[in-house]
């Protein structure tokens, strides 16, 4: 009866989460679906989501996560390529499945059924008994898709004994325990979702699911840390940037918090010493590293004291349990400590390959010359790494184009191949331009009809056929692209975006009302772009997710009203805004939601706060605050 899995006010005890994967797999099986059977699931990170992973892994199965987020034609892709066998999805994703799979061929459609169980009624008999184990360490456990430099998204397999290794490699190293509960924060899509998945639910312990939004709302996130008592938080650090102005001086969020994970990017120095400051040595940092094509994370870093070895750079660590690592030369031979080279990764944590691409796979996936066995493999990372003289590995940089922004793994290849395809785009590159924090995705296009085509119009085109993050923050049109005397794209020849001159181009609507032009003065302060007009598209004009969350923090303050982040992906111009904040304004004020609200939250945390402390005290020590008290009243 202890609870297994929660998100928001739903939970599952651990009968009740084997109740409902017993039920699925029980209807998996029936229609036909076992070993190496591939999954489809289409619904919202919930309790019903962590049961249908633990339903397709009973039936034998490997599960493949659709992210809600992502378009229907990105959708088709993946479903065209992997040939899943079924798809399943939540009530509220009917139309979106019926978008996913129009146009696919017979042969490549799966069986479509509805995730909950009252709709399989008629199909088949519900059972919920236990089955017997219907797979094999070496069988397929999930398929993640990832960015892919062909212009197609490549689908990384990962075997149920490497998804095993690594969930036990977290229980050992994070100490993990019934008292633990994880933070769900990311998408289904992204490999390190699969532990905050499972790893809690090896040990008794609770696995919090954060909803999409929260996790990259600072102030969101920070009250599910605090209301969902968890104990073990994972982020990028862009996020982390965010979250730590936020969480300063606010001691009580982390009061219960054990371990925070950096993940998905380089962690830099001063991100450890900000969160030292914080942590009041309670809690401790690791730095994860891992790519999806093994099974997620490959090396762990666990934060000392600072500075590292003299070192400029956060190393990612060493090996985790059953895994092997070599920073080899172009000749495949290994390099002395110090020197770079390309890291390899081999043991039982490598995957599969790429699902349907066996040349894809052949140059990624290579004969190991170091293992004892025959027909082990290393996964080529194509990041530039060195040994350090500790023992722990240093990340340096990458061998191709693949880039990180805000924690998302790009390949810029795949965006040029979209865009390539416009009927106006004659040529076309994309950079990643920026620091580490605030990278922004900039194409440039050139064209034969620059009067057919506007960049507005360029960029709806990516945001129909490829995630979110993937679409540029700018699209720049040039008369050439520069070219090296070899003939190359000459990308240090690229000129920086100039946001100002574009929205001149787009013609300036000045705003009209106060809260137009609070608003705008907010954007302004935020992109650093000045004079923004309404109809200007603040994710056109170098916005993101990171920022809309600056966007959305200083709106709350100056309007004193409780606006969900969704609000800025919805109304992505000032006019669009401002009448989405003043009918919030009206509608709070309506139900006593007023600026007093920051004020009630604030008093909250520190009764909590001193409720908190108050608890820590002996008898004696509570006696005595009480005697002082008395004295100076």
């Amino acid at each position: 009866q202890a609870t297994a899995v929660s998100c928001g006010p739903t939970s599952l005890t651990y009968f009740q989460l084997n109740q409902r994967a017993n039920q699925l797999a029980h209807r998996l099986i029936a229609a036909g679906i076992g070993a190496e059977s591939v999954v489809a699931l289409l619904a919202d990170r919930d309790c019903d989501f962590a049961a249908a992973i633990l339903g397709v892994f009973k039936a034998g199965a490997a599960y493949l996560p659709l992210d809600p987020l992502h378009p229907a034609m990105r959708h088709r892709q993946v479903i065209e390529q992997s040939r899943a066998n079924v798809l399943l999805h939540s009530p509220s994703f009917a139309e979106a499945v019926e978008q996913a799979l129009d146009g696919v061929d017979d042969d490549r459609r799966p069986l479509v059924r509805p995730l909950s169980a009252s709709d399989w009624q008629t199909i088949v008999e519900l059972h919920d008994d236990d089955l017997p184990p219907r797979c094999t360490p070496r069988d397929l456990a999930y398929v993640i898709y990832t960015s892919g430099s062909t212009g197609l998204p490549k689908g990384a397999m990962v075997e149920q004994r490497g998804m095993i290794n690594h969930l036990w490699a977290k229980v050992r190293d994070l100490g993990l325990n019934s008292d633990d509960v994880v933070a769900q924060t990311a998408s289904q899509c992204f490999d390190i979702s699969v532990w905050q998945f499972l790893a809690a639910l090896m040990v008794g312990g609770q696995v919090r699911i954060v909803p999409a939004e929260q996790t990259i709302d600072p102030v969101e996130l920070l009250r599910e840390v605090r209301d969902g008592g968890v104990t073990v938080l994972e982020t990028v650090p862009s996020l982390l940037r965010v979250l730590f102005d936020e969480v300063e001086g606010d001691d009580v969020t982390l009061s219960r918090l054990r371990w925070l994970i950096a993940t998905g990017e380089a962690l830099p120095l001063d991100l450890c010493r900000r969160w030292q400051d914080l942590a009041n040595g309670h809690a401790r940092l690791l730095n994860a590293y891992g790519p999806t094509e093994c099974s997620d994370d490959v090396t762990h870093y666990e934060l000392g004291e600072l500075p590292i070895g003299g070192h400029s750079r956060v190393p990612i660590g060493r090996a985790i349990a059953n895994t092997r690592l070599y920073v080899l030369d172009k000749h495949s031979m290994p390099v002395p400590v110090g020197v770079a080279g390309e890291l390899y990764v081999g043991g039982d944590g490598v995957g599969r390959g790429y699902l349907g691409a066996g040349a894809v796979t052949a140059d990624a996936f290579v004969p190991d010359p170091f293992a004892t066995g025959g027909g082990e493999r290393l996964y080529r990372t194509g990041d530039i790494c060195r040994y350090l003289p500790s023992g722990d590995i240093e990340f340096l940089g990458r061998v191709d184009q693949q880039v990180k922004v805000r924690g998302f793994r790009i390949e810029l290849g795949e965006i040029e191949a979209v865009l390539a395809t416009h009927e106006f785009v004659r040529e076309c590159v994309v950079d990643a331009r920026g620091d580490t924090s605030e990278k922004r995705l900039v194409a440039y296009v050139t064209t034969d009809a620059p009067d057919s085509v506007t960049p507005q119009q360029l960029w709806d085109y990516v945001r129909e056929r490829l995630p979110e993050y993937m679409a540029p923050s700018s699209i720049v049109v040039l008369d050439q692209l520069p070219l090296t005397p070899n003939g190359k794209i000459d990308r240090k020849a690229l000129p920086a975006p100039d946001y100002a001159k574009d929205l001149l181009e787009n013609g300036y609507v000045a705003p009209s009302t106060d809260t137009e032009r609070t608003l705008a003065e907010i954007w302004s302060r935020v992109l650093g772009v000045e004079k923004i007009g309404v109809a200007d598209n603040f994710f056109m004009i170098g916005g993101h997710s990171l920022l809309a969350t600056q966007v959305v923090s200083r709106v709350r303050q100056s309007f004193g009203i409780e606006m969900p982040l969704r609000e800025m992906f919805e109304s992505p111009t000032i006019g669009e805004l401002s009448k989405a904040v003043e009918k919030l304004r009206s509608q709070q004020s309506e139900s006593g939601v007023s600026t007093t609200i920051t004020a009630r939250k604030r008093g909250a945390r520190n009764l909590e706060q001193m409720l908190s402390q108050v608890q820590q005290l002996s008898e004696d020590e509570a006696r005595q605050l009480l005697r002082a008290r008395k004295s100076t009243a």
